[in-house]
């Protein structure tokens, strides 16, 4: 009986400390009534696994690990259209990065805009911040011509 304990001890130890996510971003819209949510994954020190996407949209949570957030994590894709894309040359796992959040202000031209951001762990919290600001919401407002939507209009940052 004393083993079984011992046992049930260790896990429910193990589990207090193993990976936790850490929301970092809610992102809404006014052209629809979906939020979604940017996380940090992260192991029982603190290190990031991976950036993590869910959405209230019913599609599936989508992981990011370090070489994907290098290369471009497409947040949100309408058509064949990268709406919304954030990347990073510089993230590492144990300090975060500079991330660039690109973003279709245009569809019929394909222009496109970008807001600066950083993402930083001070060896006990993941934040994010824009212009050195902590921030953790995002809003598009959609542009439409002739009610027909062509892009991203403006991004408010708080």
């Amino acid at each position: 009986m004393k083993n079984v304990f011992t046992v049930a001890l260790a896990l429910l130890l193990t589990q207090a400390v193993m990976a936790k996510d850490i929301l970092i971003s809610t992102v809404t819209s006014d052209v629809d009534s979906y939020t979604t949510y940017l996380w940090i994954v992260t192991n029982n020190d603190g290190t990031a696994q991976a950036l993590k996407m869910t959405s209230n949209d019913g599609a599936s949570p989508a992981m990011f690990g370090p070489s994907k957030v290098k290369t471009g994590m497409v947040l949100k894709k309408v058509d064949s259209y990268d709406v919304v894309v954030l990347k990073s040359d510089d993230f590492e796992t144990d300090r975060g990065g500079h991330l660039d959040m690109e973003y279709l202000s245009n569809g019929i031209t394909g222009s496109r805009e970008k807001k600066e951001l950083a993402i930083e762990f001070n060896g006990t919290n993941w934040k994010l911040y824009h212009r050195g600001e902590a921030v953790n919401r995002f809003h598009f407002t959609g542009k439409k011509i002739l009610g027909k939507l062509v892009g991203i209009k403006r991004v408010d940052i708080r």
